[in-house]
């Protein structure tokens, strides 16, 4: 089982439907995501609060959060490891949203784990922030 992250469209209609912007976590890599939330809840309304913030967590599974101040949006987005390399880069397979995106998020996930409640049942221990050094750096003492 999965849970999906998708962009939302609408057709002639005004019908929607999901777009294949987006992610999917499976249960681990969620979990593992719902426990950082916090932090990144943390950063975004720092952010919108004129504090400069450069934040960057990997969550799991080659899926980091990324948002700074540069940029007022939430990015989740998978990365791979190209040949004859040892630096991550990004993929197309990810999702970014606005804060007011990410705050609609927030608000909903009480819903999905009301009816999905093992998606909140485990509590694996939450990875850390890349604080010092670049991403890049951090990146390759991972591997």
């Amino acid at each position: 089982e999965h849970v999906n992250l998708r962009r939302y469209a609408s057709d002639d209609d005004g019908i929607l439907y999901s777009t294949r912007k987006g992610i999917s976590f499976d249960v681990t890599t969620w979990l593992l995501f719902n426990n950082v939330i916090s932090q990144i809840d943390e950063a975004v309304w720092n952010c919108e609060g004129g504090v400069v913030t450069n934040f960057d967590i990997f969550i799991g599974n080659s899926i980091y959060v990324n948002l700074s101040s540069e940029k007022p949006y939430v990015d989740i987005r998978k990365y791979f490891l190209p040949k004859d390399t040892n630096v991550e880069v990004p993929t197309k397979i990810g999702i970014s949203m606005s804060f007011s995106q990410w705050h609609q998020l927030i608000t909903q996930l009480p819903v999905l784990h009301s009816l999905k409640p093992y998606l909140n049942a485990l509590n694996p221990p939450p990875p850390q922030p890349l604080s010092c050094g670049s991403t890049e750096d951090k990146r390759k003492e991972r591997r």
